[in-house]
């Protein structure tokens, strides 16, 4: 048998009984060398990375699944302003012109005043919602997207919408906002909250996904 039929041979059977040849805490890029087809496991978050191109540490292509997921409630009282989920996605995730982050954040707000919900994207605000509630509690859920529009900007786009049985308050808007911003940087989205002293918000849910550029 020639060597490069048994090394085609070792290479699937390496592909068939060990899927995730290597893997690690953080992105592979920069950082495992490996030879094109092998996949690379993010242990920080499960997500799952292609070698594409080169034979050195660069050259992997993020396959897209789950950067977070955050199923745990957080509540804030009283008056003050307060994060209610902050949360840092890896440098060099968003590798390509046209990769996306969805993600989703839903809560509630009880009775009080006015409430303000903030949204950030590496600390500038795109999305500024005042919520007022209308004798009972009123859920909440912002949706959106992060989008690789150049190497130094990222497109946010998104919506809210909130409002309860008890008198429809329900509102819908969408936002557009350009960051500038390197994705060989780390990205960090944070959601928060300003209260008075009568308010409490409540979030319940916080998560997001790579979907890759075809």
């Amino acid at each position: 048998m020639s060597d490069t039929a048994q090394a085609l041979i070792q290479r699937v059977t390496d592909t068939l009984y060990a899927p995730f040849r290597y893997s690690g805490a953080g992105i592979p890029e920069g950082v495992q060398t490996s030879e094109p087809g092998w996949i690379y496991r993010d242990t920080n978050n499960g997500l799952l990375w292609f070698k594409k191109t080169g034979s050195a540490a660069t050259g992997w292509k993020a396959l897209g699944g789950s950067l977070f997921s955050n199923i745990t409630t957080a509540s804030t009282t009283g008056a003050a302003t307060d994060t209610l989920q902050s949360d840092t996605i890896p440098s060099g995730t968003l590798q390509t012109n046209g990769d996306v982050i969805e993600f989703e954040y839903a809560g509630t707000i009880t009775t009080g005043s006015a409430t303000a919900l903030y949204l950030k994207f590496n600390g500038s605000n795109i999305l500024t919602q005042t919520v007022t509630p209308n004798g009972s509690a009123i859920p909440w859920r912002i949706t959106g997207k992060l989008i690789r529009v150049s190497s130094s900007t990222i497109r946010a786009t998104l919506s809210i919408v909130y409002g309860n049985d008890a008198g429809i308050t329900t509102l819908a808007q969408s936002f557009l906002y350009d960051v500038t911003a390197s994705s060989a940087s780390s990205l960090v989205l944070a959601l928060s909250t300003v209260l008075t002293a009568t308010d409490k918000c409540s979030k319940y849910l916080g998560t997001a996904k790579l979907v890759p550029a075809p």
